[in-house]
């Protein structure tokens, strides 16, 4: 069986909490033989991903395991980011680099399971057949109280409470 997982953090089990469900995740899933394929976008630094891999490559298992770093970036314009923003908020994964034509590989070469970690990593999932979401926290809830000093603040809450509901609207038309 092949996973294809999506994840905003490089694996690892001394980063941050998400760093570390996902090396769980995926040492866990080689261990039963899986075969697991990790696409990450994120902003880890080349001496951290390297590390990571060499981590989860080090572990005698019994499925197979590829991995594929893109560092998160936005490389274009600002008008552009701006309407990209405006249509898809918090989707910056999706236009990084060569993400998106690496996960189109990986798809047409046979998939069992899409695994979307955390809600913006679930762009790549929308329209895509057997996609699984994991959502850990909800800012658009978690933010519901909190008093806002800035108009920063303000702001990002309130994209934040934009692109959630958008995503979910998104996510009720999409094939899973």
């Amino acid at each position: 069986m092949k996973i294809v997982i999506v994840s905003p953090s490089v694996p690892h089990p001394f980063g941050n909490a998400a760093a570390k469900w996902f090396y769980v995740l995926i040492r866990e899933l080689q261990r039963r033989g899986f075969n697991v394929v990790n696409l990450t976008v994120s902003q880890d630094s080349p001496d951290r991903v390297k590390e990571s891999e060499q981590l989860l490559r080090d572990k005698e298992t019994r499925g197979k395991f590829a991995f594929r770093w893109h560092p998160l970036e936005v490389n274009c314009g600002i008008l552009k980011r701006k309407a990209r923003n405006l249509l898809r908020p918090y989707s910056e994964m999706i236009y990084t680099g060569t993400f998106i034509d690496d996960l189109n590989r990986e798809l047409a070469d046979g998939y069992d399971v899409l695994n979307l970690e955390e809600l913006w990593s679930g762009w790549a999932g929308i329209g895509r057949a057997r996609s699984l979401l994991n959502i850990y926290f909800l800012a658009s809830i978690d933010w519901e109280s909190q008093k806002f000093f800035n108009n920063a603040e303000r702001k990002a809450y309130f994209q934040i409470q934009r692109a959630t509901k958008k995503f979910y609207r998104l996510l009720k038309t999409s094939v899973c």
